[in-house]
């Protein structure tokens, strides 16, 4: 055989032997990333499980978030209720006492009244006899200044008062 022929099928031996070694770790490069991948996929596939979990387990907090919330809501209305009719109670209370206490204060304002009444007719009859004594005063000082004024002289020179007829107090 000819050296030419001999290189040629080393040169294809090897070549094909490279084309074999290529083959191979492609293959090998191939199932490594397919490995690769398989593991993300599962790594992927547990963290969806997890979160599934997690999930339920959010749902099941949302439930009793809920529950608990419709209870607080019962409770709630329960306490306002309740609240109300104690403030009823308290203002019928305060409505009562203040009633009471708006009588208490009319019947005192009516007494107060009455009395300042009759303090009212007791100075206006002391003020009518002080004005009755004062006018009895005036029409004596009256009767003494016309018989003061009304004088004359006797033939001796004396002064002669002419009073009037007494009045009567």
């Amino acid at each position: 055989m000819d050296t030419a022929a001999i290189a040629g099928i080393s040169i294809a031996a090897l070549t094909g032997l490279g084309i074999a070694v290529t083959l191979i770790v492609l293959i090998a490069r191939g199932g490594f990333m397919m490995g690769k991948l398989v593991g993300q996929v599962e790594a992927l596939g547990d963290r969806v499980d997890a979160l599934g979990t997690q999930v339920q387990a959010l749902a099941v907090t949302v439930n009793e978030t809920q529950v608990a919330a419709q209870q607080s809501e019962q409770r709630l209305q329960v306490e306002m209720q309740q609240s109300e009719q104690r403030l009823r109670d308290v203002m019928q209370q305060n409505d009562q006492r203040l009633r009471e206490e708006m009588q208490r204060l009319r019947e005192e304002s009516q007494q107060r009244e009455q009395r300042l009444r009759d303090e009212m007719q007791q100075n206006n009859q002391a003020l009518l006899a002080a004005i009755n004594d004062l006018r009895a005063e005036v029409q004596q000082s009256n009767h003494t200044l016309t018989g003061l004024a009304n004088h004359t002289h006797d033939t001796d020179g004396r002064i002669v008062f002419q009073l009037p007829s007494s009045v009567s107090r």
